[in-house]
């Protein structure tokens, strides 16, 4: 029997019920297994218990020898505990796997900067099969956020295994008051792929040492004469 204060009850049922609600744990708790065998025989018709038997693994022999709730609940505490120790390997030690292997090539030039640079499409053709590997989707969304008087995009970039757990990282580009040549919807579209890249560098550990920011030298070399002829490239070009 636990003991404690009385006005501490509340806060150590929460926390309780959370950690049972927690799908990404490497390893079940006892605790929680008893929970959810307790509830599979509690809330479940016998149809139901046997639909839910056949779902997890059960096969028709396995069905035909319980007699009884009791034993579907054998079974089911059985085959729960069963697959959660398939694979107990974490979403973090999936990431870092992929974050390991992933080798995203350059592929593009900005003739303006002389310069090799991977865009976010490059990052995501390399992504691909090694998040197959791992079992893990990739899921980028952006949203505009107001900041004083200026409109930034915020990209999101999150992993997710099987189990539903998660790892995101977010970031930020600034959408230009105005730009040559593009219209509005142009600008919020080079602000977004210019987040969502730096969003997915984030997350899987890519070292941009070269890229559009690396490379800007603010004004403190002069201009070559060839370049000072050429057009400033579109935010998309450098990334």
């Amino acid at each position: 029997m636990c003991k404690g204060q009385k006005e501490f009850l509340p806060i150590t049922l929460e926390a309780m019920a959370k950690y049972l609600d927690e799908c990404n744990t490497e390893v079940l708790h006892p605790v929680g297994l008893t929970q959810l065998t307790k509830r599979f025989s509690r809330d479940l018709t016998s149809s139901e218990q046997s639909a839910e038997l056949e779902r997890i693994g059960a096969t028709q022999e396995d069905l035909d020898l319980c007699s009884n709730q009791k034993d579907r609940a054998k079974l089911f505490r059985k085959l729960t505990k069963q697959n959660m120790n398939e694979d107990t390997t974490t979403l973090v030690e999936r990431l870092q796997a992929v974050q390991a292997e992933l080798k995203a090539p350059k592929g593009q030039t900005n003739k303006f900067g002389n310069y090799r640079y991977r865009s976010a499409e490059d990052i995501l053709e390399a992504l691909k099969p090694l998040l197959n590997k791992q079992k893990l989707a990739l899921i980028i969304t952006d949203e505009m956020v107001e900041v004083g008087s200026r409109v930034y995009v915020k990209a999101s970039a999150a992993v997710i295994d099987s189990m539903g757990a998660q790892l995101s990282v977010n970031a930020y580009a600034r959408e230009a008051e105005d730009k040559k040549g593009m219209d509005v919807a142009q600008i919020s579209g080079s602000a977004s792929s210019y987040a969502r890249k730096y969003a997915l560098n984030g997350l899987f550990c890519i070292d941009d040492t070269k890229d559009a920011d690396a490379t800007n030298n603010h004004g403190k070399s002069k201009p070559s004469a060839s370049r000072l002829k050429a057009s400033a490239p579109a935010l998309d070009d450098l990334i």
